[in-house]
C-alpha cells in the first residue's frame, strides 16, 4: 500500500469521527449510534502505524544522525 493511499484512508476516517462529533453535538443520536466509533478509533491507529512504518522504511537513515 502507498503513503499516499494511506494518507486517503485516514483523512476519509478522521472525516467520519468528525461526522460522528457533529451527529454528537446536534443530538442526532440515532445516527450517531450508526458509527462504531471504537472500532474507527482502532482503524486510525492502525493506518497511523503504517504511516509511520512507511516513513521509517522510507528514511532510516536521517532518523539515525
Amino acid at each position: 500500500m502507498t503513503k499516499e493511499s494511506l494518507l486517503l484512508i485516514r483523512r476519509l476516517l478522521n472525516g467520519i469521527k468528525t461526522c460522528h462529533t457533529e451527529f454528537m453535538l446536534s443530538r442526532a443520536e440515532a445516527y450517531a449510534a450508526q458509527i462504531d466509533i471504537d472500532h474507527i478509533k482502532k482503524l486510525l491507529k492502525a493506518v497511523q502505524a503504517r504511516i509511520d512504518f512507511v516513513n521509517l522504511k522510507s528514511t532510516p537513515t536521517t532518523l539515525l544522525k
